[in-house]
Order: C-alpha cells, then structure tokens, then sequence
C-alpha cells in the first residue's frame, strides 16, 4: 500500500459493509476476493457502488469455483 501511496494514489483498507468513506469519491474501485466472504454480498457491493463517482469504475475479483486456484486455496487448506 505505501508504494501506491508514494504513486499519489489514495489507499484504503476498511470494512466492506460499512465504509468510512464518503459518497461518489473513487473514480477507481478495487475489490479483490472480498465480496465472496462478506455475510450480506448485496448491502456490501451498493457500498462500492455509493463510494464510486457516477461514471466511475469498479474492479470486482471473485473466485471461480471451477479453477484451480479455488480448489487449492479453499479446498485444500480446510
């Protein structure tokens, strides 16, 4: 994060289902393998939505059940 911060972009780590973040300030949204842990996925991603500028982007990753990567970071390791 400090190297992005370094870079001038602004960085956040928070809760997803209560962002301390006011309403339409990222012109960028990331986030990565986050959604698909939270208890209320809906209420988590209307708060990417309310923190993003109309117009805006949002760059959602979730994982795919069908790819390797999920089998062996989630399957295997429980």
């Amino acid at each position: 994060m400090e190297a992005l911060t370094q870079r001038g972009f602004q960085v956040r780590c928070d809760n997803l289902l209560d962002l301390s973040v006011e309403d339409n300030v990222s012109d960028i949204t990331v986030c990565l393998g986050v959604l698909n842990h939270v208890s209320a996925p809906y209420p988590a991603f209307a708060e990417l939505v309310r923190i993003t500028k109309p117009g805006g982007h949002i760059y959602l990753a979730v994982y795919n059940r069908w790819k390797p990567y999920y089998y062996l970071a989630h399957k295997l390791t429980y």
